[in-house]
């Protein structure tokens, strides 16, 4: 079981680090339709149906409700992330936004995490 975990953590690392890549090719390219075939920006749709057959596995003994409510973190990964990288600001309402989702997370699965 525990594999499964692991497997939809690593799916959520390579999504928010596709998020990156993708960004990063858009911005890279001067126009619209080149940002499209962007090495970037083609590396993330690759990496991001990696992490969504990922998921798929995970989801064969992990509940469909608790995929989604772990995979939320993502938004604070990619916060974090494109503030290290892409040195994008962050707002205080962000920073609000983060804790209120890890905060939906460790209450839906506080009965898990109590002995």
């Amino acid at each position: 079981m525990i594999n499964y975990y692991i497997t939809l953590a690593l799916a959520i690392l390579i999504t928010a680090f596709s998020h990156l890549l993708l960004k990063s090719g858009v911005n890279l390219s001067d126009s619209y339709i080149k940002s499209f075939f962007h090495w970037r920006t083609l590396s993330a749709y690759f990496f991001l149906g990696i992490a969504a057959l990922l998921v798929v596995f995970a989801m064969k003994k992990i509940p469909l409700g608790q995929v989604t409510v772990l995979a939320s973190i993502n938004y604070a990964f990619i916060l974090v992330l494109s503030k290290l990288f892409l040195k994008e600001p962050i707002h205080q309402r962000q920073y609000v936004g983060v804790l209120t989702i890890i905060a939906g997370i460790v209450l839906y699965n506080i009965e898990s995490l109590l002995p």
